[in-house]
């Protein structure tokens, strides 16, 4: 179950790209378009709502794949965000989670850059997406890959979910990768790979 990332759906091209090196890898891909995005009705989303997308989605994917062992949980950026979320409430429905250029949170988001350090920003935010806290109850193999290029969010940001993790876990940092080009890597479908492995175990 793929989950995109904000400002995206999943017919642009870095979505389609990592569901297209997914599927050539031997994967077969579900995905979704949150309410707002992509052609999908609804509003500009908040929090909670690409919350029970997500989960309806899951629904969906529990259908067409009736084999938790056989299913993964892949978010990219804010997807990974959504992507814990889901991990956390529903555990047993994966066998692993795959955290692709993932933040902590949203307020540690918003601190990256400096003009926001000047303004009361815990006290604004609505939409804070808690994740370094979620991922600490996911009883998963997690795997956290993030680029060292990435100038979008950066890499401490998936050392950081990583620090916060319980075991099996663990992190790839690609040399050169930034925010959208992570499948374009040997890495990547290295990555696959390795969480396989973690899950079988």
């Amino acid at each position: 179950l793929f989950l995109h990332g904000n400002a995206r759906n999943m017919a642009t091209a870095t979505s389609a790209d990592k569901i297209i090196a997914l599927a050539r890898a031997g994967f077969n891909v579900m995905t979704l378009d949150y309410r707002g995005y992509g052609k999908s009705d609804g509003d500009a989303p908040y929090e909670a709502a690409l919350y029970e997308d997500a989960n309806a989605a899951l629904d969906e994917f529990r259908r067409r794949a009736p084999d938790a062992t056989k299913r993964i949980l892949h978010g990219h950026s804010l997807g990974g965000a959504i992507a814990i979320d889901l991990a956390s409430k529903r555990p047993r429905e994966f066998s692993a989670v795959f955290v692709e250029a993932s933040f902590s949170s949203m307020l540690d988001m918003s601190t990256v850059n400096p003009l926001y350090r000047l303004l009361p920003v815990d006290t604004l935010l609505t939409e804070r997406f808690e994740s370094a806290q979620k991922i600490a109850r996911v009883k998963l193999p997690v795997l956290f890959i993030h680029g060292n290029a990435d100038q979008r969010i950066p890499h401490s940001m998936s050392q950081a979910l990583y620090a916060h993790a319980p075991a099996p876990k663990t992190m790839l940092l690609v040399n050169g990768a930034t925010h959208n080009n992570l499948h374009t890597f040997a890495d990547y479908g290295s990555a696959y790979r390795l969480l396989l492995e973690m899950a079988r175990k």
